[in-house]
């Protein structure tokens, strides 16, 4: 992903304990402070995450962008990691922070891809989940190589990753991440987006009661955008909606409209608190 001098440690920034800053002002709690639970993309780390979760944290907004296992250390400690270690991780989380409050979760790819699928555990606004944020899931994928990985799998332990993550260059300074994809984890990632496509198909329309952002890019290389039109489907279309971005690469989060990003996220937020 190029030279970075990115922290790849989490990320937390406490919520405004008097309330959210609208245009006229600062808006108080409803019940109790608002956290948004972040998480960061397949050998990425919360760096990605950095400057949506700045803003929204100037906005009076909790922020956690912890880390997923295997991540924001070495490729080898990603190696043996299985998706049931994510997925416990994000139930843990997502408990632990319920009890201070209402919680929004929302994710980066892979993150998102998790987010999706706790939200579908939880099955509607119950309890203290608001809703979802949902950046570039890989319902579907474009890389050809999907089609090999059982046989790749077997023949070699690290795969090349694309070089074309970004619209901006110079963005991806921005983002600490491992160089190169380990392959039998990234057959456990290819595994849990049919698990979660399953678990979509599973439930009465529209499947996910839960308010819901979901933010694409058009100049994807990673993320299919029928995928993403297929998941659309899926959702409530009077509490959720797909937005399109024209300019932006993989990593929503750091590319070129990261800022109109971080506003639909605001505008989610503040219908949702």
């Amino acid at each position: 992903m190029g030279v970075t001098t990115a922290d790849p440690g989490p990320i937390s920034l406490p919520a405004h304990p008097d309330g959210w800053l609208g245009p006229d002002g600062r808006v108080p709690w409803r019940d109790a402070p608002l956290t948004v639970l972040l998480l960061h993309g397949f050998t990425g780390s919360p760096s990605s995450l950095r400057p949506v979760a700045d803003q929204l944290h100037a906005r009076g907004y909790g922020v956690e962008a912890p880390l997923l296992a295997g991540h924001g250390t070495r490729l080898e400690d990603l190696m043996p990691v299985r998706r049931s270690d994510w997925t416990a991780q994000v139930a843990q989380w997502c408990e632990q922070l319920g009890k201070r409050g209402p919680l929004v979760l929302g994710g980066l790819s892979l993150g998102a891809l998790l987010a999706l699928q706790e939200g579908l555990r939880q099955g509607g606004p119950s309890g203290r989940l608001r809703g979802l944020l949902l950046f570039a899931p890989p319902i579907g994928v474009r890389d050809p190589r999907r089609f090999l990985a059982p046989l790749l799998v077997r023949l070699v332990t690290t795969l090349p990753k694309q070089t074309d993550w970004f619209a901006d260059p110079d963005a991806a300074a921005g983002m600490w991440s491992y160089d190169r994809f380990p392959a039998a984890c990234s057959m456990e990632l290819l595994r849990l987006m049919g698990e979660v496509r399953r678990q979509c198909r599973a439930l009465a329309r529209p499947v996910l009661p839960l308010p819901t952002l979901l933010v694409g890019s058009r100049r994807d290389p990673v993320v299919s955008a029928t995928g993403l039109e297929w998941l659309a489907q899926r959702l409530d279309p009077t509490i959720s909606r797909l937005h399109w971005l024209d300019r932006s690469g993989h990593v929503l989060t750091l590319d070129l409209q990261w800022p109109e990003l971080a506003d639909l996220s605001l505008a989610a937020l503040a219908s949702w608190s």
